[in-house]
């Protein structure tokens, strides 16, 4: 049957739309997850807009506004943008029905902490801890640093934070600051300092590479037990694991 024949014409053609209407399927279930997605980050995670208010507010008392998206440039070194967690998610994150109990010896420490959003939080707790900001872009770390500087238990440091971890760190608070290439050396540096405490942990919000950290035996991970608008879990160092 020659190429150009009626039949081998016709089942070019029946080829043709499938292939395009597989593709306009294809196309319209991203549009559908697209929009849905876009409908909760402007509807649900705000909860029609009471959170960017009370975000607003809380910014204000630590010295200004937190807020905003910002594209990183350090992208080539596998760091994502900055942006600021809602007070009311971490609120629900750092609860007793998730096993966080801050003593007044832990220390902690926001891995990317951008504008400070989550050093505000933690000094809303009045707890007198010792609390570290970690950000790679001085923009922002500058920023922090002199929004906070009333606060003395308060130190932002701007660089990396796979080398910038503090020796005396207890938890660690991480919204999807870098890709799968920084989370690897971010796991080893964390059980290299810490391996002979054991008490170290670590909130992971928004956790897109948690497979690195449930594929280590060193690692228990568990998931938040309280409804958190991004997937969140909690991560322990192993205790028997010396």
């Amino acid at each position: 049957m020659g190429a150009s024949s009626p039949v081998a014409r016709r089942l070019l053609k029946i080829k043709q739309t499938l292939r395009l209407r597989t593709r306009t399927l294809e196309y319209a279930r991203f549009a559908r997850r697209r929009l849905h997605w876009k409908f909760r980050q402007k509807f649900i995670k705000t909860r029609l807009g009471i959170e960017p208010v009370r975000n607003f507010l809380i910014d204000r008392k630590y010295g200004g506004w937190c807020g905003g998206k910002f594209r990183t440039r350090f992208g080539h070194t596998g760091a994502h943008g900055t942006s600021s967690a809602d007070y009311y998610q971490l609120r629900k994150l750092f609860c007793a029905e998730n096993g966080i109990a801050i003593t007044p010896s832990d220390v902690l420490v926001d891995i990317g902490c951008g504008r400070g959003r989550v050093l505000n939080w933690w000094l809303s707790l009045e707890l007198g801890n010792r609390i570290i900001g970690i950000e790679l872009d001085d923009r922002f770390a500058s920023e922090a640093a002199q929004r906070l500087k009333p606060y003395p238990n308060v130190t932002v440091i701007s660089g990396d934070a796979v080398q910038n971890m503090p020796a005396d760190a207890t938890i660690f608070h991480v919204f999807n600051s870098f890709n799968d290439q920084i989370m690897e050396p971010f796991k080893e540096r964390l059980y290299a300092l810490y391996k002979d405490r054991g008490n170290v942990t670590v909130v992971y919000q928004f956790c897109q590479y948690l497979s690195l950290w449930e594929n280590d035996p060193r690692w228990v991970v568990e998931p938040v037990r309280t409804k958190t608008f991004y997937k969140s879990v909690i991560i322990r160092m192993r205790k028997e694991v010396s």
